[in-house]
């Protein structure tokens, strides 16, 4: 179990994240402080601007910041900037870098659709070298005019969304200057996006000044880029052979998709391989990589640290991220740009909760969480700068975005690798644990083998020693199965009862080979004589018991010519009482039910020792129910007298009696007895089937309900319809 960090351990910690903080914003600081003491900008004022004084060699190019003449909703020429009648009043002053949607024109806020001019008029001396422009872009397309003649264009701007082209793509240009006096004029269309106009500063500087900073930021751009599909592809690979770890995985992922990002937006370096790319095309996978870096990113480090993460978050952050991703695919740039705040604010918290996990995860020593802890400050930073920039609040740190990036691979990397490494230690680990178990597996072998060597003889003597039990084993069986023959040929066939009852049916299935259940039945005059009869026990044991209590039936019903199961049961009760008198240690008893058919009087006579009589008439079913006391002297009490039950003939009537082993058998999905009511319910609704047919009704039902138990008690069922 993980130990919680100590007071002076956890201030540590906090002392070094602070002080960690505090040196990146030092840097920060120290950065500006260096860019801001070298000038990079005049402010023009009302759509004019002076650089005469500018020194181009020494202070490099400028930032043509300021008041622009911005005319709404018209596309104003050369020619009529020249012709001071020709020229109109501009509709209000702009900066070159900001939206158009916060203008205000006639005391209306510009919509973030429609087109406009931008007019600015640079004083400059006659000597220029040769001078260039560095553009960022406009929203959603421009062409850049000096002095009436086309500098540069991205797409086609027009008066509408037919007419114009859309493209996004930042370009350093070259332009010779002549005279004193320039007329910079842009138009700008936007029917593609929620916001209209600039998105960064226009450089105004030496051509080959602008051309080595455009070429450092994409070198830069190409390493970072570089790295991340190397990094990407490397652990793509590495979790085809390491399954297990899906951290991999998301980290690879995470690096492919930021490595598009990287070169799918800012300077666009895709737009310079495959310049035909749809605008639409380049915009949604942008998006789509902003919105899976994110979703990827929490996905690595919730599987670097399982125990810390909330799984139900993680599914909240798919599911919006998957939203985002269907809509970004599935609609134009006008719609899914509306969710960009949203997506930002999301990331932001993502970000939080990550640094919040890591933080306790830290507290609590989890390993490698103080690496991820660095890695996800240095993301957050990068993230944050960008949106910073982003919504203009600080000026672009150069680089500031590429090292954060770089540093945070670097340091996510170092947790992989430092899983890789623990996974490879294990592994000697183990081959050194498996070499010395295979040394004590040899010592252990040569022991086994004295002791199979032991074995063997002792394996000899139980052989013999099993030969003479299967063959002890064989005589009783033998035996057995004499005795299940010798009480077979006890019981009345099937067939026989069928010559006097013609729908009649016995199910007889001993728990053993033999049996302490049993039936019998008799004709004499003009009576039919059925009893059913569970002894006590179970195989020899209440073989015999069924053995003698027949042949007591035998002496009743065929000597004494006693014909009424009242009578029968008590004369039966006498006889089991003087045989079994005086033993001490066997306690014989039976439950038996007797039915006596008057073919005379078209009568059932019924009485029973606990053994219940269910009969069917005009398809209804009852139950008389034995009497309570079993016979014989293994309850104490004795029934001073069986009560008889008379049912008429008149109508066709179906019924059954039999021992308790249908009953109580166990089985089912719940494992329980069958019970008497599941046996009623199986009786009524089949006692309209032929009788041979119910015969196996019942043992399909009984095996079914049985299922992989044992069979628990003899089975007896007898069934007569008449």
């Amino acid at each position: 179990m993980l130990n919680p960090l100590s007071k002076k351990q956890l201030s540590g910690y906090l002392f070094g994240g602070v002080l960690f903080l505090l040196i990146g914003f030092l840097v920060y600081a120290m950065i500006s402080l260096s860019t801001s003491s070298k000038r990079t900008s005049l402010l023009a004022k009302k759509g004019e601007v002076d650089v005469t004084s500018w020194n181009f060699h020494q202070d490099g190019p400028i930032a043509l910041n300021g008041e622009w003449e911005f005319y709404a909703n018209e596309f104003i020429t050369h020619e009529q900037f020249q012709d001071t009648d020709l020229k109109p009043e501009p509709d209000t002053y702009a900066s070159i870098d900001k939206k158009w949607h916060k203008l205000l024109i006639d005391g209306k806020l510009m919509s973030g659709h429609g087109y406009a001019t931008y007019h600015l008029r640079v004083k400059h001396n006659d000597d220029l070298p040769v001078m260039g422009l560095t553009i960022d872009s406009f929203l959603s397309s421009y062409a850049l005019y000096i002095n009436g003649k086309l500098i540069c264009h991205n797409g086609k701007p027009g008066k509408s969304k037919k007419q114009t082209i859309p493209s996004y793509q930042p370009l350093t240009t070259s332009v010779n200057l002549e005279g004193e006096v320039s007329d910079i004029v842009i138009y700008v269309s936007n029917f593609h996006h929620i916001l209209g106009g600039g998105s960064d500063k226009i450089y105004f500087g030496k051509s080959e000044d602008l051309h080595g900073q455009r070429n450092k930021v994409i070198a830069v751009q190409i390493f970072v880029a570089g790295s991340l599909m190397v990094l990407g592809f490397f652990f793509l690979g590495m979790f085809l052979f390491w399954k297990d770890n899906k951290s991999v995985l998301y980290f690879a992922l995470f690096c492919l998709v930021q490595c598009y990002w990287v070169i799918g937006s800012n300077f666009y370096l895709i737009k310079g391989v495959f310049p035909n790319l749809p605008f639409e095309l380049t915009s949604a996978l942008e998006y789509n990589a902003m919105y899976l870096a994110v979703f990827f990113a929490v996905c690595f480090y919730s599987e670097a640290f399982p125990t810390k993460f909330s799984p139900f978050i993680i599914r909240v952050l798919g599911t919006i991220t998957l939203l985002f991703v269907i809509v970004t695919t599935f609609t134009d740039n006008n719609t899914y740009t509306h969710f960009t705040t949203a997506h930002n604010i999301i990331s932001v918290v993502s970000i939080l909760y990550i640094i919040s996990i890591l933080i306790y995860a830290i507290v609590r020593k989890s390993q490698n969480a103080l690496y991820a802890f660095i890695g996800m400050i240095l993301l957050f930073s990068a993230a944050f700068y960008i949106l910073l920039v982003h919504y203009h609040v600080i000026p672009a740190i150069s680089y500031f975005f590429e090292l954060s990036m770089v540093g945070f691979i670097l340091s996510q990397s170092f947790i992989l690798a430092h899983q890789f490494a623990s996974s490879f230690k294990e592994e000697e680990k183990l081959k050194l644990e498996n070499q010395k178990q295979a040394e004590g597996m040899t010592t252990l072998a040569e022991e086994l083998k004295q002791q199979a060597e032991e074995l063997n003889i002792t394996n000899t003597l139980l052989n013999e020693q099993k030969m003479e039990m299967e063959i002890k084993n064989n005589n009783i069986t033998a035996g057995i199965n004499a005795a299940s023959h010798i009480q077979q040929s006890m019981l009345v066939r099937e067939d026989v009862i069928r010559e006097e009852v013609k729908d009649a049916f016995v199910l007889w299935q001993p728990r053993n080979i033999v049996s302490g259940d049993f039936y019998w039945f008799r004709k004499t005059e003009d009576k039919l004589i059925i009893a059913a009869v569970d002894c006590t026990g179970h195989g020899l044991s209440g073989a015999l018991m069924s053995m003698s209590a027949s042949n007591m039936l035998n002496d009743i019903v065929l000597e004494r010519h006693t014909y009424t199961p009242d009578k029968i049961l008590y004369q039966l009760q006498q006889s089991v009482n003087e045989q079994f008198l005086h033993s001490a240690t066997y306690h014989a008893g039976l439950d038996a039910a007797v039915c006596v058919i008057d073919l005379k009087e078209n009568k059932l006579h019924y009485a029973g020792a606990k053994c219940p009589l269910i009969y069917i008439q005009y398809n209804e079913l009852h139950q008389i129910k034995g009497d309570r006391l079993s016979i014989g002297r293994m309850h104490g009490k004795q029934q001073s007298q069986f009560t008889l039950h008379t049912i008429d003939l008149d109508t066709p009537t179906t019924f059954y009696i039999f021992s308790d082993g249908f009953q109580d058998q166990f089985g089912g999905d719940s494992d329980k007895k069958y019970s008497i009511k599941r046996m009623k319910g199986l009786m009524a609704a089949m006692h309209r089937m032929p009788m041979e047919k119910q015969k196996h009704h019942l043992l399909n039902a009984f095996e079914h309900w049985k299922g992989d138990n044992i069979q628990i008690d003899d089975l007896l069922v007898l069934g007569i319809s008449i």
